[in-house]
Parts: C-alpha cells; sequence; structure tokens
C-alpha cells in the first residue's frame, strides 16, 4: 500500500497546501516516502508517493520509473487471470513492467489492470523531450471498479491526485472530488477524458432469479472461496522491522457480528500457529447515552459485549491460538481532538453519517487500547473488514422491508442495486481514514470469485427474510458456514451497524436530533 500525489502547476504555486499533502501521503506508508519536481518550462509537475511495504522481502520505493515513464502503484493484485503475480514479487513492480514494454501506453494500461483482482488507485505520467524542452504528454490515473483504494482530484485549475485531503489544502481553495470507478481517467492537466475499462473488470455482476435448491452445494462453495479469499489476504505478509517473529501481522475489524467473527476464524486456518490475531473492538464514551442512562458502564456499548463473547467462542474452539481482544475505548475528550484530522480526512465527504462511520473505524485502525487491561498497541498492518457481507447476503433491514413488501422480485431488485452501488459506497472514505495510521483494510467478501459466485446463487439459498426470521434469516448462508465452523453463539447475532454498536454516532445533546443525512 502506499501514499500518493501529484499537483501540476506554476513551479511556485501552491507551496503549502502542497506540503500538508504531503505529510498526509507519508502518514500511509512509514516505510519510504520520495517527493520529486519535475521542471516543464515555468511549470511543473510535483509527485510524492510513501510506501507501506507488505510484499515481498523489501521495500520497494516509489515512484517507479523507466525512461519516460513514472508509474505510482498503491494496491494489492490477490489474483491475476492473465500474469499471476508470485507473492514474493512487489506486484507494482511487476505491472510497471508489463506496461513499459509496449510502445502503446493506454493499450498496455488498459489490458494489464482489467485482470487484476484486487483494491487498486495509481498514476502513470508520460515525459517526453523534444530537443531542449521537457513536455508532459499524458497522466493516467484511476481507481479499481469497486472504489476501495482512495483517490481524490481537483483543480487548481491545473490536476492535483491525492489518496487523502488535508486542512491547509482545503482551506486553500482545493475542491476534491472522488475520482470515478467506472472508467480510468487520461489528463494532460488541462482537461481530463475517461478511458474505457478492459473485460473482465468491466463485467456488470447480476443477483441471479435461479429458484431455490439444496443448499449443500452453495454452502461448500461459500466456505471453500471465502477461506480462499482470506488465505490470500493474511498469508506473505512481509514483516516490519520493529515486529517481533511472534508479533500479530493481521487484524479483525471486530465487532463480534457473524461477518468479522467467521473472518477471523478462517483467518486461524492460514495464519502461522505461532502468531496473534488481533481483535480490534472500539467503544466511544457518548455523553448523550450517558445521560439518559446512568448509571451505566462507559464502554460496555453493545459491540463491546458481543466482541467479548464472541472472542471467547474463538478461543474456545481454537485455544492454543493467541487472540488478542484488543479494546479500543475513545473518551470523549480524545474524540475532539481528533475530529479536526478526521473531518479532513473524511472530505469530500460531509454528512453526519460519514463522520459517525470514519470516527469509528479511525479510532478502531488507531488500534490503541489494552488487552487484557494491559495497554497494547496493535502492531499489525493488515485490518480485515466483512464489508460487503450485507450487500451480497441480504443482512440490511431495508433487504427485508423490500421482501416483506414485494418478495423475491423486490429483493432482488434492492441488492441489485446495492451491488451497483458499491463503487460509490465510500469505501475511498473508509481507507482514507483506516491508512492514517499505516494500516491496509482488506475485504474478503469484495474478493471477484466470491462475488461471482455468491450473485450467481438463487436468493432463497443465501437470505430468509420471512416474518418472525431476524437475526436468523438474514445473511442466513453466512450464518450457516458460522455454526459449521463451530460459532454456534455468533451466527445467532442480529445485524448492527457499526456507530450504533459502537455508539459514535451523535455523541453530545446538540446531534440528537440530526439525521445520518444531514451536512456538517
Amino acid at each position: 500500500m502506499c501514499g500518493l500525489g501529484l499537483l501540476g502547476g506554476p513551479c511556485a504555486a501552491h507551496e503549502d497546501a502542497w506540503a500538508s499533502l504531503v505529510r498526509e501521503i507519508a502518514r500511509r506508508g512509514p516505510d519510504a516516502l520520495a517527493v520529486e519536481s519535475l521542471e516543464l518550462g515555468t511549470r511543473s509537475v510535483r509527485l510524492a508517493a510513501s510506501v507501506l511495504g507488505l510484499r515481498g522481502t523489501d521495500v520497494t520505493p516509489q515512484p517507479m520509473r523507466a525512461a519516460s515513464l513514472w508509474f505510482v502503484w498503491n494496491g494489492e493484485v490477490f489474483a491475476d487471470t492473465a500474469h499471476p503475480v508470485p507473492h514474493a514479487t512487489n506486484d507494482g513492480a511487476a505491472l510497471f513492467a508489463r506496461i513499459h514494454a509496449r510502445a502503446d501506453r493506454e493499450a498496455a494500461l488498459v489490458e494489464t489492470l482489467a485482470t487484476v483482482d484486487g483494491p487498486y488507485a495509481f498514476l502513470l505520467l508520460d515525459v517526453r523531450r523534444a530537443l531542449t524542452q521537457t513536455t508532459l504528454a499524458r497522466v493516467w490515473y484511476g481507481r479499481d471498479p469497486l472504489g476501495r483504494r482512495s483517490l481524490l482530484r481537483a483543480h487548481t485549475p491545473e490536476l492535483c491526485l491525492t489518496s487523502a485531503a488535508s486542512r491547509e489544502a482545503l482551506d486553500a481553495g482545493f475542491a476534491f472530488e472522488e475520482v470515478p470507478c467506472a472508467s480510468l481517467w487520461c489528463t494532460d492537466l488541462a482537461t481530463h477524458w475517461p478511458v474505457a475499462r478492459g473485460a473482465p473488470s468491466d463485467v456488470r455482476l447480476v443477483v441471479s432469479d435461479a429458484p431455490h435448491a439444496e443448499d449443500a452445494p452453495f454452502l461448500d462453495a461459500l466456505h471453500a472461496l471465502l477461506s480462499e479469499s482470506v488465505a490470500r489476504r493474511v498469508t506473505q505478509i512481509r514483516r516490519a522491522p520493529a515486529q517481533r517473529a511472534d508479533d500479530a501481522r493481521v487484524a479483525v475489524l471486530f465487532s463480534g457480528g457473524v461477518d468479522c467473527t467467521v473472518l477471523a476464524a478462517l483467518a486461524h486456518q492460514h495464519v502461522p500457529a505461532d502468531e496473534a490475531i488481533d481483535l480490534v473492538n472500539v467503544a466511544f464514551e457518548n455523553p448523550r447515552v450517558l445521560a439518559a442512562h446512568a448509571p451505566r458502564e462507559t464502554y460496555a456499548v453493545p459491540d463491546r459485549l458481543t466482541a467479548r463473547a464472541s472472542a471467547a467462542e474463538l478461543r474456545a474452539l481454537a485455544p492454543h491460538r493467541r487472540w488478542h481482544l484488543v479494546e479500543v475505548d475513545v473518551p470523549y475528550e480524545a474524540y475532539e481532538a481528533h475530529l479536526p484530522h478526521i473531518h479532513a480526512l473524511l472530505a469530500p465527504c460531509t454528512s453526519v453519517m460519514d463522520l459517525s462511520i470514519a470516527a469509528a473505524l479511525y479510532f478502531a485502525a488507531r488500534a490503541h487500547g489494552t488487552v487484557g487491561g494491559a495497554p497494547y498497541v496493535s502492531p499489525a498492518r493488515v485490518f480485515l473488514s466483512g464489508l460487503g457481507a450485507d450487500e451480497l447476503l441480504g443482512g440490511y433491514a431495508r433487504h427485508r422491508h423490500a421482501f416483506l413488501r414485494g418478495g423475491l422480485d423486490a429483493l432482488r431488485a434492492e441488492l441489485q442495486l446495492d451491488l451497483d452501488r458499491l463503487p460509490t459506497r465510500n469505501l475511498g472514505r473508509d481507507d482514507r481514514v483506516v491508512s492514517a495510521h499505516a494500516r491496509e483494510a482488506r475485504f474478503p467478501f469484495l474478493a471477484r470469485a466470491v462475488l461471482a459466485a455468491v450473485c450467481a446463487m438463487p436468493l432463497a439459498n443465501k437470505a430468509d427474510l420471512a416474518p418472525g426470521t431476524e437475526g436468523a434469516g438474514d445473511k442466513r448462508l453466512l450464518r450457516t458456514l458460522a455454526r459449521r465452523l463451530g460459532l454456534v453463539h455468533a451466527a445467532c447475532l442480529p445485524k448492527r451497524a457499526i456507530q450504533f454498536g459502537a455508539r459514535s454516532a451523535k455523541l453530545d445533546a446538540a446531534s440528537a436530533r440530526r439525521k445520518g443525512s444531514d451536512v456538517l
């Protein structure tokens, strides 16, 4: 993973804003940082790249350069149907070599990225020399089709690209937007235009209308594909120099719910037996709730209680594994102290709900907590997230409402809507707040093979949303898998949004009447 930035324009323009963006980029990648300036007469293109080295034995500095090309890669190739990348190889370097080997840069880029399964954001510069003058021919940039890596753009009036905004850049008038995921992009810094993706990355996934069938083959398929997806995301992770041999390299964003507990159980099957797995749970001091329900233990929030119960279940199933339940308590004063930084990382997201979700993820990824009452900071750099399970398997309350309103046809339409809007579902926002602590979020449910297989399964096998099935029928297939894995307690837990489970929503009386969609 890395942070990346680009700023075009007059050589001396926006120095303070650029310096602040470089600071945010550096937070994402503590293993290497490079800042370059390419002089183009009276103008320049400034580049910044930081690296969080998670693959191979050595850190590969960025940006990568060969002849006229400069490449910055913030991604992970978990699978590639055309050109598999060995785990010991730097994936960005492998992709860059394929692009550089061809004269038609754009076609090479499109074809190379089309077969990549994994999250990414990138930029590719082609800088040419004509006689004594250096000219910028093109800049290509983009994100993976699901938008799992953040990439923002603004015009100042020339192009600025960055992994995350800064308060100084926002105050200077940089109007950032998320780079749309429907295409790749090309620019000469003055204008930009879309570049169509290639197959299979441009193939639309469609929710199946197949009739109900026997559960067994679908359960076996979900088990095998999800286990393989987890394996690709928790193995061969480069250990940081400061990490001990038995330190946790993998953590789970852990509410104790069925999604994250299944991921933890599957991670146990692939993480070396002598390593810890960190289960990171966050709880907020919420003055509004405490005032209404005093006396109450400050951090006895719903997700803390379910996390403790599900962690106990994991320990019973795998007693020789060191399971660290990392209890992250967030005092209201700490929340207020970090709020300006969280606001900047949110940009361009602006809603009350954005803030309550981002705050929970920000402090969870920071991972300063306790284990068994003793202070502990997670050394893990990879954090697994269960995001995607609800969209694929019918886990939201609106899915139940749709089914009760219009049966399977209405449910299918609602699930298709969720699937189609995954690229705009603020995965970029989540990446910004998690990566600000030099952690990488990974999403096993969003692997291409898992998405395709689960979409093709009959709806009635994935979920049973009839009246009286709350906490049992939603995500029925995943709950059945949980029971197969021995997670009897976790299999029965109801869906709960992170901002309510962690109590990060509506932290004071002034926010009590605000809607999640309200602008901050």
